[in-house]
């Protein structure tokens, strides 16, 4: 799934579900420049990783306030912690990229 541009600077909520039957989600999101962004997750316990426009992967497990060193797409993959007492359920994954 597409993040419109209205994360950029304002926090954008995406809301979804994990289950066995679906164990991970993937987002795509783009940036004109450099930035950081900012994440929070309420719901089940989950693994992110990040993948930045080079390929390059960070995770799974990302700080909260991460570096984007470079203008291009990037991909926030979801996905169940099925190690984890809970892992799945509804879930809150809210954005904010800050140029």
């Amino acid at each position: 799934m597409s993040v419109p541009s209205a994360a950029t600077e304002h926090p954008l909520a995406l809301r979804g579900n994990l289950s066995a039957e679906v164990r991970s989600v993937s987002y795509r999101f783009c940036v004109q420049r450099a930035g950081v962004l900012s994440w929070s997750l309420e719901g089940p316990a989950a693994h992110l990783i990040l993948t930045s426009p080079s390929g390059a992967v960070d995770g799974p497990g990302i700080a909260r306030d991460v570096q984007l060193p470079a203008m291009g797409c990037y991909v926030l993959g979801l996905s169940a912690n099925t190690m984890a007492e809970h892992p799945y359920g509804d879930f809150v994954l809210t954005l904010v990229v800050k140029q």
